[in-house]
């Protein structure tokens, strides 16, 4: 039996602008097995961005269900969260993300 590394179910996220909550994704279901292979494409502002920093567990959905690795993601500590991040993902930003008080 394959195992499920990223299992999202009816998962949707928006964001508070004002008075306004503008939504991102809208009931989402998304799984993905060990050894697959998935390219995420759209135009810009349609959430690309906003899914992988949620499954790299660096932003939260606003409802539904998170499993990373067989474990469900929310009501992980912040502390979980980053043990679980710093364990099992991998992640690099597009533009540098330097720390300003720190050198080589």
């Amino acid at each position: 039996m394959t195992e499920r590394l990223i299992d999202i179910q009816q998962a949707s996220k928006s964001f508070r602008q004002g008075k306004l909550d503008i939504p991102v994704l809208h009931q989402l279901d998304l799984t993905v097995q060990r050894g697959e292979f998935v390219a995420l494409e759209g135009r810009s502002g349609s959430g690309k961005s906003t899914l992988l920093s949620v499954i790299g567990l660096l932003d939260q959905f606003s409802s539904g269900q998170y499993f990373l690795l067989g474990q469900q993601v929310q009501g992980l500590s912040a502390y979980q969260q980053s043990v679980l991040r710093n364990r099992d993902i991998g992640w690099i930003f597009q533009n540098f993300n330097l720390i300003a008080d720190m050198t080589v």
